[in-house]
């Protein structure tokens, strides 16, 4: 699927504020992205996906990205493993994106909210931004909402809770929002043929991955990915 099938759904979802212009002449200097999370960050390659998206906008930094990666692994697993912390330390980063386990902003937000603290304080002194990674919602019909009940009833009251824990984080800590879950809920409501979630109702499909890249290349550049083939 070509990234412009993918434009205006993005732009309808995300914040109202304007993308950077594009710029010609030679490239700003180049940024490091420390991604920290789980399979919602490895899968497909995401990471990858961003910094091509920033080879192929010639107005746009070169980004290379890293990855600490761990299948189901949450922030707090990531500060008491202490691998993450000392990359941030040592890397040199312009950037670190958190993203916490998909579930902990539903049943332990508090837990979420400390460790993305402790985690903004070493990249603060680090010198570099954070960047919030805000996931997307189980697939709608799925065994998760009817085992939730009226507590969790479909996709929007997921995405409603999880983007008021990432939306409250991210103010209070004054980093940058990636809002992916939004961007998915609101193509999927638009285009409801559009395959986001695989097969096991969780992890993207490819189009997935490409609309998530999409979002967290417009919250760490501040650029739109409007007109990258």
């Amino acid at each position: 699927m070509r990234l412009l099938r993918l434009a205006p759904l993005i732009l309808l979802a995300l914040a109202p504020s304007p993308p950077a212009a594009r710029a010609e002449g030679p490239r700003p200097e180049g940024l490091r992205v420390l991604f920290i999370g789980n399979s919602f960050t490895r899968f497909h390659g995401l990471p990858r996906m961003v910094s091509r998206l920033a080879e192929h906008d010639l107005g746009a930094p070169r980004l290379r990205a890293e990855v600490e990666t761990r299948a189901g692994c949450t922030l707090r697993r990531h500060w008491i493993g202490r691998r993450a912390v000392r990359r941030i330390r040592s890397g040199a980063y312009t950037h670190v994106v958190l993203q916490g386990h998909s579930l902990r902003p539903i049943d332990r937000p508090d837990e979420l909210e400390d460790y993305a603290r402790r985690f903004e304080g070493e990249i603060e002194r680090a010198g570099a931004r954070t960047v919030l990674y805000a996931t997307w919602a189980r697939k709608g019909g799925s065994r998760f909402y009817r085992r939730r009940g009226e507590e969790l009833p479909d996709p929007a009251a997921m995405q409603g809770r999880i983007d008021r824990v990432y939306g409250r984080l991210a103010h209070d800590l004054d980093a940058a929002l990636a809002p992916v879950g939004r961007a998915w809920l609101g193509a999927s409501e638009r285009h409801p043929d559009l395959s986001l979630h695989g097969r096991d109702g969780i992890h993207p499909t490819i189009a997935g991955k490409n609309l998530s890249a999409c979002v967290l290349y417009g919250a760490i550049t501040g650029m739109s990915h409007e007109g990258i083939a």
